[in-house]
């Protein structure tokens, strides 16, 4: 099992592409922008986290936590948009309508406002994954540059790394059954995968075409 010092460090690696987005976000198409959005708004509510923990201010994580999980999904809705993987808006609009009656049914699930909403999440890495794999299917039978420097063949791929190996996680620990040696085991693995997500976004965030040439670069 991780000690809390190292879960820490492993889980403010999400500051590493926010720190990125901050370079690179004036030289890039805006299209690509509201998941630089993403990365600001993970890495704030992670630090403000951090100081509810610190604190022990439980309404401090929580509504960090719960707050951004709202937001969230409502940038990738607007990413997803923009890339053309959600053809209309009125599409959009509807997981957005949607992603915000899920969130307010968490709220009544729950009853209290001072609990992270877990099945929420799970809920956003559900519909995150889903237009990942749409996305990375059209790049796949487009791809006219090598994968390797492909952000739009890097993220969904991450993310359906990310969001799956979270989804599983959480629906294993969720098990009543589970020893609670495996359940650590099962924490430290996608506190690990985490951390090299945030990485690869990272990455992926440096591989986006300068304004200058984005149109001109086949994507």
């Amino acid at each position: 099992m991780l000690s809390s010092q190292v879960t820490f460090l492993l889980a403010i690696s999400c500051i590493v592409p926010a720190v990125i987005g901050l370079f690179i976000y004036s030289g890039i198409e805006k299209k690509f922008r509201p998941f630089i959005y993403i990365m600001w708004l993970v890495a704030i509510t992670e630090l403000i986290a951090r100081l509810g923990n610190i604190l022990r201010q439980k309404i401090i994580t929580a509504t960090a936590y719960n707050t951004s999980f709202l937001i969230t999904i409502i940038l990738f809705v607007l990413f997803f948009f923009n890339v053309q993987v959600i053809k209309n808006k009125r599409l959009a609009y509807l997981l957005i309508a949607l992603s915000f009656l899920a969130w307010v049914a968490a709220w009544v699930y729950y009853k209290s406002w001072l609990i992270t909403f877990v099945f929420y999440y799970m809920f956003i890495g559900i519909v995150v994954v889903a237009l990942s794999v749409e996305l990375l299917n059209r790049q796949v039978f487009k791809l006219k540059m090598s994968p390797y420097r492909n952000f739009l063949f890097l993220i969904p791929a991450t993310l359906i790394l990310h969001f799956g190996v979270y989804i599983f996680v959480t629906t294993s620990m969720m098990l009543g059954t589970i020893d609670p040696e495996l359940r650590g085991r099962l924490f430290s693995i996608f506190m690990i995968v985490n951390a090299c997500s945030y990485l690869l976004y990272a990455y992926a965030m440096l591989c986006l075409p300068k304004l200058s040439v984005a149109n001109s670069e086949p994507y």
